[in-house]
This record gives structure tokens, sequence and C-alpha cells, in this order.
């Protein structure tokens, strides 16, 4: 026979069960965003492709450097695929060479630029008062002038070298940097957690690199990549003014000041460094754009 019998009060009633709520990771919503978006994938390929040349490039400098007067001014071959200079150099193999040295130059000066922009930005946003006002006259200043003509000035002191293109465009990019990051850090350091953390007596110096930083860096990844683009830009272009590099370095404005003369004789000795130029500042532009809107929670793909 079944028993009835109700369970004893002082006997453990089942638990209902749990339902298990599966979030996405943030960093598989960064990578379907990124993914569909058919150019900036194609851009990101193209940007890989160039960065493995400028790898290849390196090793191949001096034999960019190496003359062959029995082959001046060829048009582009087999043997030759984009020709050779007026000293018989293979204009192939110092356009790798030139993608060595402009994407170093690129990526270096925008590193220290937006370092030092970080920081700025981060001490004028937190503290405000006097050091907002200084930082942020200064950044005025920088701002006032248009990046080439600025570029140009601190050349013009500095001298010509590699070292110095770095410095001038670096300067260049502080201020963006400043801005950027000044803006996000004041809107950032009124969230509630943030003020949790000032109560319960946490440094300044931790709330910003442990708290507001992390805020802040999703934007500066993404407006670092744009600004490689427009800092090889300017150093190409301080290259054809003769400000950068040595003229017969394998750099690409150099290239293009040398070539010059030659344009209605041999423009292929214009068009590969020119098309260089081109490709890999709008490979750069739709990479920072693709990342842009893919770190966007506003942006539904």
């Amino acid at each position: 026979m079944a028993s009835n019998a109700a369970p004893a009060p002082n006997s453990p009633v089942p638990a209902p069960p749990v339902a298990v709520v599966h979030r996405p990771r943030p960093w598989r919503a960064f990578v379907r965003k990124f993914l569909h978006q058919p150019v900036t994938v194609a851009a990101s390929v193209v940007l890989l492709a160039i960065l493995v040349a400028a790898v290849v490039g390196a090793s191949h400098y001096q034999l960019a450097q190496t003359p062959d007067y029995s082959a001046v001014l060829k048009p582009p071959s087999a043997k030759h695929l984009f020709g050779t200079d007026e000293f018989g150099r293979d204009l192939f193999q110092r356009v790798l060479a030139g993608a060595h040295m402009s994407i170093l130059v690129g990526v270096s000066s925008v590193f220290v630029g937006s370092i030092i922009g970080t920081l700025l930005g981060l001490i004028a946003g937190y503290y405000g008062g006097w050091r907002e006002g200084l930082i942020m006259r200064l950044t005025d200043i920088l701002l006032a002038f248009p990046g080439i003509v600025l570029a140009i000035g601190i050349m013009a002191v500095l001298g010509s070298g590699m070292i110095n293109v770095i410095i001038a465009v670096a300067i260049f990019t502080v201020p963006i940097f400043v801005r950027l990051v000044q803006g996000t850090t004041l809107a950032v350091k009124e969230l509630t957690y943030i003020e949790a953390a000032r109560t319960v007596g946490v440094g300044d110096a931790r709330i910003l690199f442990r708290y507001v930083f992390p805020n802040v860096l999703p934007t500066i990844v993404v407006y670092f990549t744009m600004r490689i683009g427009s800092a090889i830009l300017i150093s190409a272009s301080l290259g054809f003014l003769g400000l950068g590099v040595s003229p017969s370095e394998p750099e690409w404005g150099a290239m293009l000041t040398s070539a010059q003369e030659y344009i209605r004789n041999a423009p292929w000795t214009i068009m590969a460094p020119g098309l260089a130029i081109l490709i890999t500042v709008i490979a750069f532009n739709l990479v920072g754009d693709g990342l842009r809107d893919a770190v966007d929670p506003k942006l539904k793909l």
C-alpha cells in the first residue's frame, strides 16, 4: 500500500533548480563585430601583408642600397617588379626597406606620443584645477598649429635624422591623446565605484591606473591605430621636404624626392613609393575605423 504521509516538518526541502545564464564574453562580441565588417577584414589582411613586408625589408636593406649602373631607370619587368631608380637600384627592394623604416617611425612616434598624452590626460581629467588648466592650455597651443607645420618647426630646431623625426611626430601626436583621455576621464571619475574607492581611502595613483585607465584603454587602442597612418604620412612629408632621414635612405618620402626629377621619363619611380604610402595609410585608417565600431557598445551587428 502506498504511503501518503506528509514529510516530517524538519526534513530538508529540495531547492528549486537554478537557471544558468550564459552571458556572452566581451572579447567574443568584439570579434563578432569586427568580423562582420568585410572592408575592415580586407584592410587587416592588407595591413598584415605590409607588416610582413616591413620585416622582410629590414633583412634586405643592404641589397636595396646596392647600385647597378647597367640597369638605370629600367621599367617594371619580371626581374625588377617595380622597375629601377636613377642608380639602377631595385625599387621593389627599396619599397620593402622603406616599409620597415616608415612603419618603425610611425609606430614608435605614436607610441611615445600616446604614453605622454595619456598620462597628461589622466592628470588633467582626474585632478582638474590648475593642473587641468595648465595642461589644456599647452594642448590648445599645440593644436593651434597644423600638424605638418608643427612638425616642420620642430625639425628645423632639432635637425634631420630618424630619431628627430620620431620626436617631432610624437610631439604632434601628444595633444590628440591629451584631449581624448581627458574627456573620457572626466566622465569615468564620476562613476559610483570610483567615488566608493575614494571613500574607503584608495590612493589616487591606484584609482587612476586600476579603475580609470582600463576604461579609457579601448579608446586609446583605437586612436593609436588610426594615428599611425597620420604619423606615416607626416614622416613621409618631412622626408619629401628634405627634413627627414638622409635622401639616400630607402624611406618612402625621400624616395619621392629623388623620383620627382624623373616623373616624365620614368613615372614608375614615383608611383612605387607613392602607392605604398597611400595603401598603408588607408589600411591603418580602415582598421582603426573597424576597431572603433567593434568597441562601440551602441553598435549592433
